[in-house]
C-alpha cells in the first residue's frame, strides 16, 4: 500500500491514476492513505482527481469528508462524479454525509451542507440536518445552509423554525440574513410562521435585506396580512408605502388589515392616505366601516384633488354606506363640494365603476345644472355600462337646462345596443324642442340604427 501512496507522486499521469484506482480497490483497509489522497485532489490532471474521488468513496465514512471536496473542484467532470454519488446514494451515504456535519472543520461542514442539499431533492431525511446547519458557528456554513434550503422550496418547510431563529442570530452578518430571508420566500406559504420575523427585517439597516424581506413576504402571500397590518403604525414612511403596495396586490384577501388601513386615512403623508383608500375600495361592501373617515376627507376643502378622486371611487365601491356619503356631499350647502364631486366624476369617465350607478342617478336630479350635465357626460363615457341610467337620461331630455338635454341625448347614443329600448321615446321627441336637442336626438337615432 505504501508503494501505491508513493506512486501518487509519480511523474506519469497514468501511474498516478493507477495508484488511486488500486487504493480504491483495497477499500476501507486503505484508510491510512486518505491524507495523501486528499492532497492529490489538487493534482493538475482531471483524470487523476476523478480517480482519487472514486477511491475515497470506497473508504467508508472516513473518506467522506475528503471526497466531498470534489463539489468545489474546478472541473465539471470531477464535480459530476460527486453529484452522481449523491444522487444515487442511499441511506448509508446520507448517514455518512450527516456525520461530517459534526466535523470541527467549517469547510467540511459547508460541503456536507451542499451535499445534503443534492440528496434532499429526492428525500426529506437530510432536511433536519440542514435546519441545524442554519445555526452553525461558521458564517459560510450558515449561508450555505440557508441557500440550500431555499433551493428545496416548500420541501424545506420543516426547517422554518431554525431559519426564523437564524435571523435573530445573524445581526452582524447581512449576507446571512439575506440568504435566510430568500430561503423563507422560496419555501412560500409554508413559511407563514416566520412572517413576524420578516416584517421585522423590513426595518433592517441594510437596504438589500429590507428588499429581500418584502419580496419574501410577497411570495408567502396573504397569510402575511395580519402581521403586516400590525406593523403599519410603527413603520417608516418607506415601509408603509411598500406594505401598502403589497396589500394592494392581495386585493380582497387583505381585508384583515381594514382597521389599520382606516387609521392610515389620517396619515400625514398624502400618498399613504391615497393608497390606503384604494385598497379599502377593493374590499367592496366589507370596507363600509371606513365610510365615516372617508367622509371627513371628502368634506375637507384642503384635501388634495387626487385624494378626493380616490376617496370618491372608494365610496362608490363600498356599497350603501358609501353612496349615502356621496349623496350627502352632493347636497352639501357649500358650493365647492358638489362641483368638485361632479368634476371627479368627469375625470373618472370610462373607468367609473358600475357600483356608482345609484349615485349618478341621484346626481342627475341635482339642483346645479353643471352637476347634471357632468353626470350625463360620464354616462356616455361609460357606454353600455351606463344602461341602468337610461330611464333617468330619457327624463333628462326635458331638463330645464338645454345643455343637459343635449348631453343626455348624445350619451344615450353611446350605449349602442343597450339603448335600443330608447328608440321609440326618442322618435317622439326628435321634432320637438330646441334645434340643438333635435339635432342631438337625430344623431343618436342614427347611431342606434334608426335613420328615418
Amino acid at each position: 500500500m505504501f508503494s501505491l501512496v508513493r506512486q501518487l507522486r509519480a511523474d506519469e499521469t497514468e501511474k498516478r491514476v493507477e495508484a488511486a484506482q488500486k487504493l480504491g480497490e483495497i477499500g476501507t483497509k486503505a484508510h491510512q492513505a486518505i491524507p495523501k489522497l486528499r492532497m492529490s485532489l489538487e493534482d493538475q490532471s482531471v483524470e487523476v482527481r476523478k480517480a482519487v474521488v472514486l477511491a475515497l468513496m470506497k473508504m467508508g465514512e472516513r473518506g467522506t469528508p475528503s471526497w466531498l471536496r470534489g463539489l468545489d473542484d474546478k472541473s465539471p467532470e470531477v464535480r459530476k462524479v460527486v453529484e452522481d454519488k449523491l444522487d444515487e446514494g442511499g441511506d448509508e451515504v446520507i448517514e455518512d454525509v450527516t456525520k461530517v456535519m459534526q466535523s470541527p472543520i467549517g469547510e467540511e461542514r459547508r460541503l456536507a451542507v451542499r451535499a445534503l442539499g443534492y440528496m434532499s431533492k429526492r428525500t426529506n431525511k437530510a432536511i433536519p440536518s440542514l435546519g441545524k446547519a442554519v445555526l452553525d458557528s461558521e458564517v459560510d456554513v450558515r449561508q450555505e445552509a440557508a441557500a440550500t434550503l431555499g433551493r428545496l422550496g416548500s420541501k424545506a418547510a420543516p426547517a422554518v423554525p431554525q431559519l426564523a431563529k437564524g435571523l435573530q442570530q445573524n445581526r452582524d452578518w447581512w449576507n446571512v440574513r439575506k440568504a435566510i430571508i430568500e430561503a423563507l420566500g422560496d419555501i412560500g406559504p409554508a413559511a407563514a410562521e416566520a412572517i413576524p420575523n420578516l416584517v421585522e427585517m423590513m426595518q433592517d439597516k441594510d437596504d438589500d435585506v429590507r428588499k429581500a424581506a418584502l419580496n419574501a413576504i410577497r411570495k408567502i402571500g396573504p397569510s402575511a396580512v395580519q402581521a403586516l397590518s400590525e406593523a403599519l403604525p410603527a413603520s417608516t414612511w418607506w415601509a408603509k408605502a411598500e406594505i401598502l403596495k403589497m396589500l394592494e396586490t392581495f386585493g380582497s384577501k387583505a381585508k384583515a388589515a381594514l382597521p389599520a388601513l382606516i387609521a392610515l386615512l389620517n396619515d400625514n403623508d398624502q400618498d399613504v392616505r391615497r393608497r390606503a383608500a384604494m385598497i379599502i375600495g377593493k374590499f367592496a361592501t366589507e370596507g363600509s366601516s371606513a365610510a365615516p373617515t372617508l367622509q371627513k376627507i371628502l368634506f375637507d376643502q384642503k384635501a388634495p384633488h387626487v385624494l378626493w378622486s380616490v376617496v370618491m371611487d372608494t365610496l362608490m365601491k363600498i356599497g350603501p354606506d358609501g353612496h349615502a356619503v356621496l349623496r350627502k356631499a352632493l347636497d352639501h350647502h357649500d358650493w365647492w363640494l358638489p362641483k368638485t364631486i361632479s368634476e371627479a366624476f368627469g375625470q373618472s369617465g370610462p373607468d367609473t365603476p358600475p357600483e356608482a350607478i345609484p349615485t349618478l342617478e341621484y346626481a342627475l336630479q341635482h339642483s346645479r345644472w353643471e352637476v347634471r350635465w357632468t353626470v350625463a357626460l360620464v354616462a356616455g363615457r361609460m357606454k353600455a355600462k351606463a344602461a341602468p341610467l337610461l330611464p333617468a337620461l330619457l327624463k333628462a331630455l326635458n331638463d330645464k337646462e338645454s345643455r343637459v338635454q343635449v348631453q343626455s341625448a348624445l350619451s344615450i347614443g353611446e350605449m349602442g345596443d343597450a339603448a335600443k329600448s330608447a328608440i321609440s321615446p326618442l322618435k317622439s321627441l326628435r321634432n320637438v324642442g330646441s334645434p340643438e336637442r333635435q339635432a342631438a336626438i337625430k344623431k343618436t337615432l342614427e347611431k342606434l340604427g334608426d335613420s328615418e
